[in-house]
């Protein structure tokens, strides 16, 4: 009989197939019995019975019903000898994968590989580009309307396209046309993911025209660069081409989205840029742990990779901070040679000051004695 000498592993291979090339989105269709022999037959060198494998999509369905209870198939027949792929309750949509991506790509400080690894794991959601979707503020199914309009967006944020929208506030729920719009002349940054809403961050053209004529680009971007609530925007978008977007620096969007709390809020704080530098894995303990204690603002130079590690800082010169400063010395991994991590502050000389002051009282204050 031919394939009996793969028979056994065939069974994981069509599982393998349907969980990791199969989407559980409509959009990408379904599979043929003719479409799985032909995957079979190049992946083992030997042809399957077609009655054999409907056995094996029998016992796959039964697999998913005893291990997690599993009511509708997972393997869907669809027609005559057609299969889909239905969603299982421990599994990710498509919309919860594509927004993890984007949670992960919006976090400043999170290693680039691992948005890697999500489109490993899930490669069946990013085999088609044009097709992005999006989780309602509501957690239902999108419209295709929405779904179209995160498509121009994120086609917009990737091709370095401006765009034309209408943005506005609901006057009533029962009523989604009625609204207040206004047309917005925009150049897409990035997509981003907070208290269960998306927004989008973007360069406001119009305001950043007026702006530059009596400031420099970098102000003009500050002054310019808007957040918008995605369910605002009206889902008919126009794009205006490269010629109109205006582009700047990642660092502007990093200082827009990241943060934590402030746990300095005596009002006479300021901003300092504080670079960490050692070993790769010391260096990104060292950040977690200051992000937990200070008010991080945004990030200048993410090279953590390589030892280094630069961003912004709000802290005023007390000595809790200072306090802080000092802890840091204590972070060194291993004995001998290892000098642990390297703190670099620069943007105002009196905080060198009010430290050495610092350290000086608590020498004079800290005595040792022989016993």
């Amino acid at each position: 009989m031919a394939g009996k000498q793969y028979a056994k592993h065939k069974t994981i291979a069509i599982y393998d197939y349907f969980l990791k090339k199969v989407s559980n989105d409509e959009k990408n269709g379904s599979v043929t019995v003719e479409h799985l022999r032909q995957y079979l037959k190049d992946l083992f060198g030997d042809d399957f019975e077609r009655k054999s494998i409907y056995s094996d999509i029998t016992v796959i369905n039964e697999y998913k019903r005893l291990m997690i209870g599993q009511t509708k198939d997972w393997i869907e027949l669809k027609g005559k000898n057609s299969y889909i792929r239905n969603v299982a309750p421990t599994e990710f949509t498509m919309d919860e994968v594509h927004l993890l991506l984007d949670a992960v790509n919006a976090t400043p400080i999170v290693d680039e590989k691992i948005a890697d690894k999500i489109k490993k794991q899930w490669p069946s959601y990013f085999d088609n580009d044009e097709y992005v979707s999006f989780i309602a503020c509501e957690r239902q199914k999108p419209t295709r309307a929405f779904v179209s309009l995160m498509n121009s967006i994120r086609r917009a944020i990737k091709e370095k396209e401006a765009l034309k929208i209408k943005y506005g506030y609901k006057l009533t729920e029962k009523d989604p046309a009625n609204c207040i719009e206004k047309d917005r002349m925009i150049s897409p940054l990035a997509l981003y993911w907070e208290e269960n809403k998306y927004y989008l961050f973007a360069i406001d053209n119009d305001i950043y025209k007026k702006s530059i004529e009596g400031n420099g680009e970098a102000k003009a971007i500050r002054e310019s660069m808007r957040q918008f609530r995605i369910d605002r925007i009206g889902t008919k978008v126009e794009s205006l081409g490269k010629e109109q977007y205006i582009d700047c620096d990642i660092k502007y969007v990093k200082d827009k989205i990241s943060g934590s709390v402030d746990a300095y809020s005596d009002g006479h704080s300021i901003n300092l840029s504080m670079t960490v530098e050692g070993e790769p894995e010391l260096v990104l303990k060292v950040f977690n742990y200051i992000r937990n204690e200070i008010n991080v603002k945004g990030m200048i130079n993410d090279n953590w990779a390589k030892g280094k590690l630069t961003f912004f800082i709000e802290v005023s010169p007390t000595p809790r901070f200072f306090s802080l400063l000092t802890n840091l010395t204590s972070f060194i991994e291993g004995t001998g040679d290892d000098e642990g991590v390297k703190i670099t502050l620069e943007g105002d000389s009196s905080f060198s000051e009010a430290y050495e002051a610092f350290l000086k009282k608590a020498h004079e204050n800290v005595v040792f004695k022989d016993r």
